[in-house]
């Protein structure tokens, strides 16, 4: 092997390293997002057209390409990201047959399979793509669970994909899928550090965040928030008589009807046992100068909100459904705080909440 040829592979490899940097540059965050999206698939294109190569025709200097990034949806494939164009392609007609979503029947029929790379050029693509003036595509899924590609991207060209190509594409694939996978991880992570593991609901910690958020907010915009405590009574008499799995299923059911209760943008979260803690803006308990259906809601006065008091009604809404299942003694009790007229700081609108929840319950 001369020098020269081992400088050239030299030369090739070091090039090949910095575009494989280049690429999990760019998709090391959230590629899901479009305008992430868009970044990435733009670095990878980039690197696609200035790729050194060979002198035979198949291996033309690709002048461009087009990347889309699907994800699957209820109704079929979406497109995240479209990116690139090539002078040949009729991009307009590529556009009507993405358009919306895609079925996924006809994304699997282009493919063939979803848990591996495809290939298609020639006689082997489909017509509606040879119309448009295709003659290399590229099908790769990204993520795929239980068989079916939820994540894919998609590679289209004026001539087939090279051997060299390829190899970028399907490094680029398997970043995409690496990120794609370390996001789910991340998501499931966040999931179970805020989620009571019994009812699904929020737990101490995700409260914690919920009340910083929304005084931050609050005192930014000058707008008011309310704090609701709620007790569920009579769970201990029920883990006493009939067991402990008929009390969660008690709780599992009584906070299924509270959430179904919550305004936009509340959030219900269960310190533990039998309490309950929900707190959402002020803005979201009223529409068009009315109540809107809450657990523990505040008819507005001349005043305002001068007193905050839960309505009695709503309570009793939301254990009704339990007290038909069988919990015949079903009975909540609620205590609210107000922003800023009670307190000013998250603590505090906990603590008088819970203070106004156990002289309710002592009445």
């Amino acid at each position: 092997m001369t020098e020269q040829v081992q400088s050239e592979q030299r030369a090739l490899q070091s090039q090949r390293e910095a575009e494989v940097l280049e690429l999990a540059q760019a998709v090391h965050l959230d590629v899901l997002y479009p305008q992430l999206a868009d970044a990435a698939l733009d670095a990878l294109l980039r690197v696609l057209t200035r790729r050194p190569v060979d002198t035979a025709p198949i291996n033309a200097a690709l002048g461009g390409g087009l990347l889309i990034l699907w994800q699957l949806g209820a109704d079929g494939y979406h497109p995240v990201s479209q990116w690139g164009a090539a002078a040949g392609l009729s991009l307009r007609t590529l556009n009507r047959l993405h358009a919306g979503a895609v079925p996924a029947h006809i994304y699997n029929s282009l493919i063939g399979v979803t848990d591996r790379n495809v290939y298609l050029g020639g006689r082997t693509l489909p017509l509606r793509l040879t119309r448009t003036g295709v003659e290399g595509m590229a099908a790769l899924p990204l993520l795929c669970r239980t068989g079916q590609c939820l994540v894919g991207l998609m590679a289209y060209a004026e001539r087939p994909w090279n051997p060299a190509e390829r190899e970028l594409l399907e490094t680029a694939a398997s970043l995409f899928g690496a990120g794609l996978e370390r996001r789910r991880r991340v998501m499931e992570l966040e999931y179970h550090a805020r989620t009571d593991a019994l009812t699904r609901v929020g737990n101490r910690h995700a409260l914690n965040v919920a009340l910083a958020n929304t005084v931050t907010q609050a005192s930014r915009h000058q707008s008011g928030l309310c704090v609701v405590s709620i007790d569920l009574d009579g769970l201990e008499a029920v883990n006493d008589q009939y067991g402990h799995a008929r009390g969660d299923a008690l709780l599992s059911q009584f906070s299924a009807d509270l959430c179904a209760q919550l305004p936009v943008g509340g959030e219900l979260c269960r310190l533990g046992g039998d309490e309950f803690v929900t707190v959402y803006s002020q803005a979201g308990l009223l529409v068009e100068g009315t109540v809107t259906k809450h657990p523990a809601s505040w008819p507005p006065d001349a005043a305002g909100y001068q007193r905050c008091r839960p309505c009695p009604e709503r309570l009793e809404r939301a254990v009704a459904a339990p007290r038909q299942s069988g919990f015949e003694m079903t009975v909540a009790s609620a205590g609210t705080a107000r922003f800023p007229e009670d307190a000013t700081t998250a603590a505090e609108l906990l603590r008088q909440s819970n203070e106004r929840l156990y002289a309710e319950k002592k009445r």
